[in-house]
């Protein structure tokens, strides 16, 4: 993986979605994997929804701990996710979600999937060609309907870049070009599967690409 220091699955991110995941601990590739949903859940993640899904009305499980379901909005579609051989681990056959309209995208309740100051990690598989978004597109965010604090934010901005940001009581890191995010050098806005993993642990925030 290429390593670079320092809720809602968006409406207008045209995108392909295979997994969320809010872990406790960082992952390795899934070209590692044996089988991924055996190993990711080994790691006993606190959220994990697979999005390898059959149908995008209604509700997709959460397999984690916390247990419950996300909501699928309006406008989503099923669509071919990533394959092996290329991508090892994920079965033949295996789905995504596409988000495509205004209205789409996946809301996993009301919750906190991360609260507190902890060490925490956090999974995605994104497919896109988007951009044009001065605010950027939501990959994933968490965020109290009143109060910055406790919010998280990982997302893509115009040029492709990926962004990952925390709020509590001020920015936690303040090095991306946005002046409060880690961010890549590199666009990933490029029509190919990327696994994106960001990390929190202790002050240090980090992003893991593919």
């Amino acid at each position: 993986m290429n390593k670079l220091s320092a809720s809602i699955v968006s409406a207008c991110f045209r995108s392909l979605l295979v997994a969320l995941l809010v872990l406790s601990a960082p992952i390795a590739r899934a070209a590692d994997y044996p089988n991924m949903v055996q190993t990711v859940t080994g790691t006993q993640p606190k959220n994990y929804w697979q999005l390898n899904v059959s149908s995008v009305s209604g509700t997709t499980p959460n397999l984690g701990s916390a247990g419950g379901t996300a909501t699928f909005y309006s406008g989503n579609s099923v669509v071919s996710g990533p394959q092996p051989p290329s991508y090892a681990g994920f079965p033949s056959g295996n789905n995504a979600v596409g988000v495509g309209s205004a209205a789409a995208g996946l809301s996993c309740g009301t919750g906190a999937a991360i609260t507190g100051t902890g060490d925490f990690s956090v999974v995605a598989w994104i497919k896109t060609t988007a951009s044009g978004s001065a605010n950027g597109y939501e990959i994933l965010c968490q965020r109290d309907s009143s109060d910055y604090n406790g919010t998280l934010r990982i997302y893509m901005d115009t040029s492709g870049r990926i962004h990952f940001w925390v709020y509590r009581d001020g920015w936690q890191w303040t090095s991306g070009s946005d002046g409060s995010s880690i961010s890549t050098p590199l666009s990933y806005n490029d029509g190919n599967w990327h696994q994106i993993v960001c990390v929190r642990s202790g002050a240090v925030g980090t992003i893991y690409l593919d």
